[in-house]
């Protein structure tokens, strides 16, 4: 009976730490690769539209556009040079200036953090008939922007600007065709 005695004892110490409350930890490392995301607002049309008002002819600009997130008002408007019937002769017509305030909006990830904006004109020319109104000297309100992240909230917003030549204009009403592009590239 003491042999049994001492060998259920053994057992039982032997098995005790089996049933005993332990514990085992490991830390592992995670790493989180992202790829170069590049999302770019912009208005997909521009309509520019001059409006000559009573005796003066002042020039007054409107730019409405629509765009991935459907129809928008341009925030802040066009900016261009001043044109009157008064003054015509004064003004270049060959390069009338214009500017479309927020007219594109980037975020994104790169592997800098920065991203480089042009913008290049596609089809120079808007025609109605024999009339051609020509774009030319495309630029952005600023070369190369520091990104935001990918949250709608930190989009960086820009301008668009080009010259308007006029001068080859001889029919009034709506010409057509002209074209820019706009291209944001992580750097």
């Amino acid at each position: 009976m003491k042999k049994l005695l001492i060998t259920s004892a053994l057992l039982a110490g032997l098995a005790a730490p089996l049933h005993s409350a332990t514990a085992a930890t490991g830390l592992t490392d995670v790493s989180v690769n992202l790829p170069n995301i590049i999302i770019l607002h912009y208005l997909d049309s521009v309509a520019l539209t001059f409006t000559a008002t009573a005796d003066t002819s002042v020039v007054e600009t409107n730019v409405t556009g629509s765009g991935p997130l459907g129809a928008l008002t341009v925030a802040g408007g066009l900016t261009t040079g001043s044109l009157s019937v008064a003054g015509i002769d004064s003004v270049n017509l060959s390069a009338v200036p214009v500017t479309i305030n927020n007219a594109y909006a980037i975020r994104g990830l790169s592997a800098s953090g920065d991203a480089s904006v042009s913008n290049v004109i596609t089809t120079a020319d808007a025609t109605k008939g024999g009339s051609t109104v020509t774009l030319s000297n495309p630029g952005v309100s600023a070369a190369t922007i520091t990104l935001g992240g990918l949250g709608g909230a930190n989009a960086v917003f820009g301008n668009v600007t080009f010259d308007v030549d006029l001068s080859a204009a001889t029919e009034s009403g709506n010409h057509t065709g002209a074209q820019y592009t706009i291209t944001a590239a992580g750097i």
